[in-house]
């Protein structure tokens, strides 16, 4: 799993301070595509049927900086079958915590879109749901207290009928295994910031136009 930064979080009531193998079993159970998909230079796409009546699941390339990213799409997401790519975004963490007026992130991980591989993305008519890997540290050293896991935040830039930009502190409820899940109500970019302290739950319009990393959507990254 590449990260660009690694902390050490409680995940589960069974994980033991310093133990390197119940990191590693978190980390075994990895999601998997369901609908064919083609992969370039890091980024997958597939088309996301409007007529699924089961949930469809796209995973990020494993050779790319946001490997074991996933999203999933629930029946009734899109209204019309749409080929949806995901991988590594355009990097706007300094434009959304200013929108979202952050000013104590410490790291984040490297961002992730989903959505066409141009222009706005569809409107979707359930929530689908983003999963990305905790930034678990490597050397399975000290773990930091429940307390202290409201600290990580998923930022987001979503489309909703308009660009929302967000950030949702992270709860246990939030967790599977090493993963974080989250609802969301649009597709966009998503992100995990590390804060010095606790945050709470914001949203604003925002001005971002969330891309894939090396190129720009429609209307322009700003």
């Amino acid at each position: 799993m590449k990260m660009q930064f690694f902390i050490s979080l409680a995940v589960t009531s069974t994980l033991m301070m310093g133990c390197d193998s119940k990191i590693e079993d978190l980390e075994s159970t990895r999601p998997s595509s369901n609908i064919p998909v083609t992969e370039v230079d890091g980024v997958v796409t597939g088309t996301v049927s409007s007529t699924a009546t089961t949930d469809q699941i796209m995973v990020a390339s494993t050779s790319s900086e946001i490997a074991d990213s996933a999203v999933t799409f629930p029946p009734g997401a899109l209204s019309i079958s749409t080929a949806i790519a995901l991988g590594q975004a355009t990097d706007r963490n300094t434009v959304v915590m200013t929108e979202l007026g952050i000013t104590n992130a410490v790291h984040a991980t490297a961002p992730v879109y989903v959505g066409p591989a141009s222009g706005t993305p569809p409107v979707v008519g359930q929530p689908l749901t983003i999963q990305l890997p905790l930034p678990l540290e490597e050397s399975g050293t000290s773990l930091v207290a429940d307390g202290e896991l409201s600290k990580l935040v998923l930022t987001y830039v979503i489309y909703d009928g308009g660009w929302k930009s967000g950030m949702i502190p992270l709860t246990s409820a939030d967790l599977s295994g090493a993963y974080v899940k989250q609802a969301m109500a649009g597709m966009g970019y998503f992100q995990i910031v590390y804060l010095t302290k606790a945050a709470a739950e914001k949203e604003v319009t925002s001005q971002v136009r969330p891309g894939l990393d090396g190129t720009q959507t429609q209307g322009g990254d700003r």
